[in-house]
């Protein structure tokens, strides 16, 4: 869980100065999905705000509609999962072919890449994770002036 407060660092700038209480549900309703999706979005200050709350709002109806019924069914029609673990994976390589095609943007996924193939040669696979977000962390903080100069703006008002 502490990638969705990654997520959340990257959205400081444009969630500054609306609502505590819509801070705080889009803080609470951030998923991996709703990330890509807010990242992604174009649309100018309080447009850019409603659009964000309508797509966390939508996204939690929509986990907890799809949670409910997949235990109801689960519960009535078992089956095996074996395989299915490379959802995440390939949801993944998706933002990342996406955050790619554009020039100014493959730093974050140089860093991140690099980071996570660092932290799987000296740790192994089964203790890299913290080691490649910590690291990322370092690099993100240590370029922050390049990767803001890089990024598009986000205007609020």
């Amino acid at each position: 869980n502490v990638r969705y407060a990654m997520y959340g660092l990257s959205l400081l700038e444009r969630f500054r100065g609306i609502p505590r209480w819509q801070k705080w549900y889009l803080i609470g309703a951030l998923t991996d999905e709703t990330y890509a999706l807010e990242v992604g979005c174009r649309l100018p200050g309080k447009q850019n705000i409603c659009y964000c709350l309508l797509l966390s709002a939508m996204n939690h109806l929509y986990w907890i509609t799809g949670v409910t019924a997949g235990c109801l069914a689960g519960a009535a029609l078992p089956f095996s999962s074996k395989g299915i673990d490379f959802a995440m994976t390939a949801l993944f390589i998706v933002i990342l072919t996406d955050q790619c095609r554009k020039r100014e943007n493959r730093l974050p996924a140089v860093i991140g890449g690099s980071a996570a193939l660092i932290s799987l040669l000296i740790f192994g696979a089964a203790k890299m994770l913290i080691p490649a977000i910590a690291l990322m962390l370092i690099l993100f903080f240590a370029l922050r002036k390049r990767l803001d100069r890089s990024s598009p703006e986000v205007t609020h008002g």
